[in-house]
């Protein structure tokens, strides 16, 4: 669900899906390509389960950040696929015979949803949890993302929800890791995968949530 007052244009869903590519290059989602990622950030932008912030520039008001939360974090790769499968049969297939990268990521995600039993240690539920953050290079380091997580922590507490999570890679090197931490975050745990490590971040609304039940 879009939680903005501007409704999002083609060009927002362009760009959207530029940033989405360029700047969370290992994910699932990402390695479908461009023209995969504009279907789902339109699938996101009316699920009622997520939560899709944006910040514009201030001159031209073009999309330079971006966030989306989900509150149902259960099925939320189900649903993702169910609500864009055509678009995901038609990318995936072109990428697969076209990305060895794709090759790599897709078939222990298959195995992980499919095969009872089989699951990757970096796909445990995390209920809410950031999907994903970014912003665009020449904005990084103005606040935008601290602000947005602001936001999303509002929508989670107008939702009575009182606890966020987030995960991010654990390699030192990750400036994220010191952005979650700088939010009031702290780690609670490391998911080693074949893949990659991760590190997942938790951070208590308690406070937040009881301002909002009493008119604070």
């Amino acid at each position: 669900m879009l939680l903005s007052d501007i409704p999002l244009s083609d060009a927002d869903y362009e760009i959207l899906s530029r940033l989405h590519e360029a700047h969370v290059e290992d994910s699932v989602t990402a390695a479908f390509g461009l023209g995969y990622l504009k279907h789902l950030w339109r699938f996101l932008a009316v699920s009622p389960h997520e939560g899709v912030f944006v910040a514009r520039d201030s001159h031209d008001q073009h999309i330079v950040a971006a966030l989306v939360i989900t509150k149902q974090a259960e099925d939320f790769m189900h649903r993702c696929i169910k609500g864009t499968f055509v678009y995901c049969v038609l990318y995936g297939a072109r990428q697969f015979f076209r990305s060895s990268r794709f090759r790599k990521i897709l078939f222990p995600t298959l195995a992980s949803f499919l095969l009872p039993g089989y699951k990757l240690p970096e796909y445990k539920i995390l209920n809410p949890e950031v999907f994903v953050i970014f912003t665009d290079p020449q904005h990084q380091r103005t606040g935008l993302a601290a602000g947005l997580i602001g936001r999303g922590e509002a929508w989670l507490c107008q939702n009575r929800i009182d606890v966020f999570h987030a995960r991010t890679g654990a390699m030192p090197e990750n400036s994220a890791i010191q952005f979650y931490l700088n939010m009031g975050f702290h780690v609670l745990e490391r998911l080693d995968g074949p893949f990659k490590s991760f590190l997942v971040f938790k951070k208590k609304l308690g406070s937040l949530v009881s301002g909002v039940e009493t008119g604070a």
